[in-house]
């Protein structure tokens, strides 16, 4: 979320606003009882200027959730969904949280125009220029086409062959580094155990849960066989545990995440 605060200030200079006061009582003749606020001004929405994509709809839930939270309300925010498609088409906001697949869906052709975009943001770039989602994402660079259009990639890790993709849509990048390259956090404490067979693991792992661990507790593996596997093994030691994997729907990954 380093990139919300900087967009925040050039799409506000961009409006031509001033901070304006809350809302503050008219003065009233002293027989009046009743007073009247003065209405808060609003932002005309012409176009989208600032689009963030995320890998998932749970992250762009996050990255709207959090936005809207520093956003004054003049300022529209939108998550791009199959049922806010039709309302955002008709009065796009200011800042666009979106999935590339369904960004994809309403581009030019289906009616959303990216050419006003001052700011286009690629969150957890490194899942986005996999293979699956890379055509999607050079669709999505190659229609916003605004002549001041500034381009960012986050990503905690940055592997070469996304390295090499993003300098394709970048050209002379400026790159920062929070904390250093292909090293460990400080703060993080890491533990490297050896397991010879799946099943190793397994027994590892549930002897890790019965020293005692405290949660929440994320775990991750390879492929969502293998995460509805290890699902059913930790119910089964009635553990309190969900998946998330893209065979589950879309009320079970967010009733999981609100755990």
């Amino acid at each position: 979320m380093a990139f919300v605060l900087p967009m925040l200030i050039k799409i506000w200079k961009l409006q031509n606003l001033t901070p304006i006061p809350e809302a503050t009582p008219k003065r009233t003749p002293k027989n009046k009882s009743k007073r009247k606020l003065e209405p808060e001004a609003t932002v005309s929405s012409p176009a989208v200027q600032a689009l963030i994509v995320s890998p998932t709809l749970e992250l762009a839930k996050q990255i709207k959730r959090e936005i809207k939270s520093l956003v004054p309300r003049r300022l529209r925010v939108g998550l791009l969904t199959r049922s806010t498609k039709d309302a955002l088409l008709s009065c796009p906001p200011q800042i666009l949280v979106s999935t590339p697949q369904r960004l994809c869906d309403i581009l030019p052709s289906r009616g959303l125009n990216l050419g006003n975009v001052r700011f286009l943001f690629l969150d957890e770039a490194d899942k986005l220029m996999d293979d699956d989602m890379l055509e999607q994402i050079d669709s999505i660079v190659a229609s916003c086409t605004h002549s001041e259009l500034q381009k960012a990639l986050f990503s905690a890790t940055l592997p070469e062959k996304v390295e090499e993709l993003a300098r394709s849509v970048m050209p002379a990048p400026l790159r920062v580094f929070v904390g250093g390259t292909q090293a460990a956090s400080v703060n993080v404490e890491q533990k490297l155990v050896f397991a010879g067979t799946e099943e190793s693991k397994l027994q590892t792992l549930r002897s890790i849960f019965r020293e005692g661990i405290r949660p929440p507790v994320l775990v991750f593996v390879e492929s969502k066989e293998r995460a509805q596997q290890l699902y059913k093994e930790l119910l089964f030691d009635k553990l309190r545990v969900d998946v998330i994997h893209a065979d589950r729907s879309k009320s079970q990954r967010e009733t999981a995440i609100e755990k």
